[in-house]
C-alpha cells in the first residue's frame, strides 16, 4: 500500500490511538494530512502551510483524540 498526498518527503506519521485506519502525517511540504485507509490511498483532509518551515513531528492528543500537535523547524508547536 502506498499513500499519495505529500509533495515532498514525509517527516512523521502517527496512527490515531485505538484506530487502525486513521492516521496523520506531516512533511517538508508544510502540510498536515489526515488519512482514513478505509476510503482509499488519498488524504481525507489537509491543512496547508501549517507552519512556515518543514514540519518534523506530529502526535495525537491524549486528552482529546480530535486534536493533534505538530512541531516544526520554525520552532513553533
Amino acid at each position: 500500500m502506498q499513500l499519495k498526498g505529500h509533495k515532498l518527503s514525509v517527516e512523521d506519521a502517527k496512527f490515531k490511538p485505538g484506530e487502525k485506519d486513521i492516521l496523520c502525517s506531516v512533511g517538508v511540504d508544510r502540510r498536515v494530512l489526515f488519512w482514513d485507509l478505509r476510503t482509499g490511498f488519498s488524504p481525507v483532509s489537509e491543512i496547508t502551510d501549517a507552519h512556515s518551515s518543514d514540519i518534523n513531528t506530529v502526535d495525537w492528543s491524549c486528552i482529546d483524540l480530535n486534536l493533534v500537535a505538530t512541531g516544526s523547524n520554525d520552532t513553533k508547536v
